[in-house]
């Protein structure tokens, strides 16, 4: 994505998952340009994405996603490895706080 698309990206809403009344998860791109620090490393011009949904109100989400990488941090949840799993062309990604992903 060129740098001038990204930015036009900034305050796009869209529905993560639509589900009545079990799971209407709303995202709104907050920034293009966050910094994230991991323990897998420091990612530059990550995207950071605002979840929220009306079955918990007052409950608020943020998401970070490094461009070529992928989710980097959601939550206390942060990246703590990248490498290639088993097989061609798989990458298994590690992070704090969970599993595999």
């Amino acid at each position: 994505m060129e740098r001038g698309s990204r930015a036009s990206a900034v305050n796009a809403r869209y529905f993560q998952e639509v589900a009545p009344k079990v799971a209407m998860d709303r995202a709104t791109i907050v920034s293009v340009t966050e910094t994230v620090k991991t323990p897998a490393g420091e990612f530059t011009n990550c995207l950071k994405v605002e979840e929220t949904t009306p079955l918990q109100r007052f409950v608020t989400e943020y998401k970070y996603y490094a461009p070529g990488i992928g989710m980097v941090q959601d939550g206390s949840m942060r990246l703590v490895k990248v490498g290639r799993a088993e097989g061609p062309g798989k990458s298994r990604l590690t992070r704090e706080g969970g599993g595999h992903r």
